[in-house]
């Protein structure tokens, strides 16, 4: 599973939560891809550095979800 998050959502990559962070890097030692959007991360000021270790920075959030849809991964908007 592959979680691109981008605009708003680009805080769940930031989090200062200790319990979230917790959850993240199990989940990332389980397989899961965090992907960060760099477009997003740039208009907010927001340096790599100040990602959560397990996120990956990609060039930009929607390219990679038609990356992934391409490989054959599927689609699903999880919306706030």
């Amino acid at each position: 599973m592959v979680l691109v998050v981008h605009d708003d959502a680009i805080g769940l990559l930031l989090s200062a939560d200790k319990k979230l962070t917790a959850t993240i890097a199990e989940q990332a030692k389980g397989g899961v891809v965090f992907a960060a959007c760099a477009n997003t991360m740039k208009r907010k000021k927001i340096a790599p550095e100040a990602l959560l270790d397990a996120a990956t920075v990609v060039d930009a959030g929607i390219a990679e979800v038609v990356r992934r849809q391409e490989a054959g991964f599927s689609y699903v908007r999880v919306a706030q």
